[in-house]
C-alpha cells in the first residue's frame, strides 16, 4: 500500500546497521514484537542479541530500538515505553533509530533527561543503560562509523577521527552519537564531574555557630 511501509524501512535499515554496517558477529533479531509488564502492553520495533569482543573477552549484548521514519519524531509515549524497558532490563542498550538526518530541538529536550540517567555507572566501565542515536547518515550509507561520518563531512568528520580508536565498539558508538546529536559532554568527563561533585560534597563539613 502506497505511504504504508515507511515504517518498516525503518526498522529493517536499523537491523542492516547492526547486522551489516557495524557487526559481522552472530545475532538473533526480534521485529516488532509485543512485551509485557504489570498487564501493560508495549510494541517493541526491534530486539536484538548480539555478540561483542573486546580485548579477547566476548559479551552477549541486548538491544532496543524505537524506529521512525522521515516524517515521524519521537513521542513522549515512545520514551516512556524505552524508560520502562530500561528498567527492566539494566546494561540494556536503547536506540532511538530515525531516517532523518537530525533530532528536532523539542525531541532532544525530550531526550537528554534520559539519556543522562542512562549514563549512570552500573559495572566497571559500563553506563547503566547507554543510548545510540541513529540517523540517514548511519542508516542510509553504505558504510558503518566512521566511514560513514567521514563521507559526512562537517562536525560529523571530527567524531569519524575519535571513533577510529574504538572500531565496532558500542559503548564509545553510543557516546558519540550522544555527543553529536545531543550536543553532550563524552561520557568520561559526565562521570568525572559527577565524581567530583561527590567528592567535593563529602569534603564539607557544617558548622554550626554558637548561640550568642
Amino acid at each position: 500500500m502506497p505511504g504504508k511501509a515507511y515504517g518498516v524501512y525503518s526498522v529493517l535499515l536499523t537491523l542492516r546497521f547492526f547486522s551489516q554496517l557495524l557487526h559481522d558477529l552472530p545475532l538473533t533479531a526480534m521485529l516488532s514484537f509485543l512485551a509485557e509488564k504489570d498487564g501493560k502492553k508495549m510494541e517493541v520495533d526491534l530486539g536484538l542479541f548480539l555478540k561483542e569482543t573486546r580485548y579477547g573477552v566476548t559479551d552477549t549484548r541486548l538491544v532496543f530500538a524505537e524506529c521512525k521514519s522521515f516524517k515521524d519524531e519521537f513521542q513522549k509515549s515512545d520514551l516512556d515505553k524505552m524508560k520502562l524497558l530500561a528498567d527492566m532490563f539494566p546494561g540494556a542498550i536503547i536506540v532511538f533509530a530515525t531516517l532523518r538526518k537530525d533530532l528536532t530541538a523539542r525531541e532532544k529536550k525530550l531526550l537528554t533527561p534520559f539519556v543522562n540517567k542512562g549514563r549512570r555507572s552500573w559495572k566497571t566501565e559500563q553506563p547503566y543503560n547507554p543510548v545510540l542515536i541513529l540517523t540517514a547518515t548511519e542508516l542510509l550509507s553504505d558504510w558503518g562509523p566512521p566511514h560513514c561520518w567521514e563521507d559526512a563531512g562537517g562536525s560529523h568528520k571530527t567524531f569519524a577521527n575519535q571513533y577510529k580508536n574504538f572500531w565496532r565498539e558500542l559503548i564509545p558508538l553510543c557516546d558519540i552519537t550522544q555527543q553529536m546529536y545531543l550536543g553532550l559532554k563524552p561520557w568520561s568527563d559526565w562521570i568525572r564531574e559527577k565524581w567530583e561533585k561527590k567528592k567535593k560534597a563529602k569534603s564539607i563539613i557544617p558548622i554550626n555557630n554558637p548561640e550568642t
